[in-house]
């Protein structure tokens, strides 16, 4: 008996509604007065400047998946753009999980904090790398309308968090705040959910290729 090809827009609204509840337990438990004493390690699981948080495995979890949907999508096709662009994304995965841009923020030889530092260093490289998967995946969604807005919307989410990541150092350095907290704690956190969400919008939209594959090969049957 053949399964039910995976809904695309069920994943995605599933994604997108476990990323707001993180998104509220953070506000709820790390920009509220009302909750200042509770735990740190539950303050932790859900702190989106943590690297450890459920937040980062989300995002860790969602790039890997998205890395070997577009290798299985190579290897289907024999088309080694897509394997390529795969070993990309799993490679951000494996970056994002074990800081490892961070961890050569020491080779710029600038003091004024890991994320400013890093910037320089890696965001030239990843930024290369990074069109050239979406120069492959545009080429390869040619037809496939959802998937290539899924592709777009996934891209523009990335670049979102990259102005939040250049907008960081002068906002922490204004000394704004509102509701008593430090303006770049806000702007965090917009950028750490934009950047959980990027993976899981494109990860919906090679679903659908996948999925459009199997039901040919089961109608063809």
């Amino acid at each position: 008996m053949p399964t039910a090809a995976p809904s695309p827009r069920r994943f995605l609204r599933a994604y997108l509604a476990w990323s707001l509840l993180l998104a509220a337990a953070h506000v709820a438990l790390n920009l509220s007065w009302s909750t200042r004493n509770a735990p740190k390690p539950l303050k932790d699981l859900v702190a989106f400047a943590s690297e450890s948080s459920l937040v980062t495995w989300t995002s860790v979890v969602a790039m890997f998946a998205v890395g070997l949907a577009c290798v299985a999508i190579g290897r289907r096709d024999g088309a080694r753009g897509w394997t390529l662009s795969g070993a990309f994304f799993v490679y951000l995965s494996m970056d994002d999980g074990a800081m490892l841009h961070e961890r050569l923020a020491w080779l710029t030889g600038m003091r004024d904090g890991v994320v400013y530092s890093w910037t320089f260093l890696v965001l030239p490289a990843i930024a290369l790398f990074g069109a050239a998967a979406f120069f492959q995946l545009w080429r390869g969604t040619r037809g496939r309308a959802v998937a290539r807005r899924a592709l777009l919307g996934a891209f523009a989410l990335w670049g979102l968090a990259v102005l939040c990541e250049l907008a960081e150092k002068p906002l922490a350095e204004s000394g704004l705040r509102w509701r008593g907290f430090p303006v770049a704690n806000y702007q965090q956190l917009l950028e750490e959910w934009v950047e959980m969400l990027a993976p899981g919008v494109l990860l919906a939209g090679l679903i659908t290729l996948l999925a459009n594959e199997r039901e040919d090969v089961r109608v063809d049957a």
